[in-house]
């Protein structure tokens, strides 16, 4: 196997057509077709279906060019790394879930540093995805949230995943309503009070559990998926980015699910929180690979972090 056919393999799933992936990589459709097919014949799968309309990954494709991103990410960091020069840059990278809390850190963090070259990544990921990229190294730090209740049951899986992890913060679920809404004075909201509204819900990608790595990897569950937390809705807004709240309570009668500590660090205008009953506790945490202890960058950032969920 080749860096190239993998790299091959990822031009024929994102055209659909193997003679269009040929003409992107200005090879032969014959030459292009063979290398795929010796790569089949080396593993043993069958990587694309093959039709007179263009192919589709099978079931085993599917997987395989996942494990062909991480080796070429893997690569791409190498390069990027040992390149000339590359030694003498300030590295930092952490995967998250949406949170402002992250946003609040990482923009403090970039404040402070000095460093005459850096590069400085943030990712908004999955739970599942954030574990991926804290074992494959792509990011130093993953956070994300789960229920306060499952605390142990997460760390045992997370050490089984070569991973530590420390709690940031801990709070509770509440529910934010624009200033207007109906629901808005309440004390407390249960989830049949919601029924009738529609649900903001951040769009992250697929896979909401945290998992080890590698195929049939313990789940460490328990985390706080806090827009299923609330009754399937019929009306659903998916967003991306905390700046699209605002208008979208206002103009829509909505409601976000999310975390007290969440909701402070936003510090949204004219909208207001209200919390779940019964009570929902949930831990903003952050994972590490256990056999690299934290550099002073990484350590400044939970710090940071630490201190915009206080603030």
């Amino acid at each position: 196997m080749q860096l190239e056919q993998l790299e091959y393999v990822l031009e024929v799933a994102r055209c659909g057509s193997i003679n269009a992936a040929a003409k992107s990589l200005y090879l032969s459709q014959p030459s292009l077709s063979l290398s795929i097919r010796n790569l089949e014949q080396e593993l043993g799968i069958e990587i694309f279906s093959r039709t007179t309309h263009g192919v589709s990954l099978t079931a085993d494709g599917t997987e395989f060019i996942e494990y062909a991103r991480r080796v070429l990410e893997q690569k791409d960091l190498l390069e990027e790394h040992f390149h000339q020069g590359g030694r003498d840059l300030q590295r930092f990278s952490v995967s998250a879930q949406f949170s402002p809390l992250c946003v609040c850190a990482f923009s403090a963090l970039l404040k402070e540093e000095d460093a005459e070259k850096y590069r400085f990544s943030i990712f908004t990921r999955p739970p599942s995805r954030i574990i991926d990229d804290v074992q494959a190294r792509r990011s130093d730090l993953g956070i994300f949230r789960i229920r306060s209740n499952d605390c142990q049951r997460t760390e045992t899986a997370l050490r089984t995943a070569g991973l530590d992890f420390d709690e940031v913060c801990t709070g509770t679920a509440h529910v934010l309503f624009a200033s207007t809404h109906a629901l808005a004075g309440r004390d407390a909201v249960a989830v049949s009070d919601l029924e009738p509204f529609p649900r903001l819900i951040f769009e992250e990608g697929t896979g909401s559990d945290v998992a080890s790595a590698g195929k049939g990897g313990a789940s460490a569950g328990g985390t706080a998926d806090l827009s299923s937390a609330t009754v399937a809705s019929d009306k659903e807004i998916a967003i991306t980015d905390w700046a699209f709240v605002p208008p979208v309570l206002k103009t829509l009668d909505a409601y976000l699910p999310a975390t007290d500590f969440e909701i402070r660090a936003a510090d949204i205008e004219d909208c207001t929180s209200v919390p779940f009953v019964p009570e929902q506790k949930v831990a903003l945490v952050c994972a590490y690979p256990q056999d690299r202890p934290l550099d002073p960058l990484q350590l400044r950032f939970l710090e940071l972090l630490k201190g915009c969920a206080a603030a």
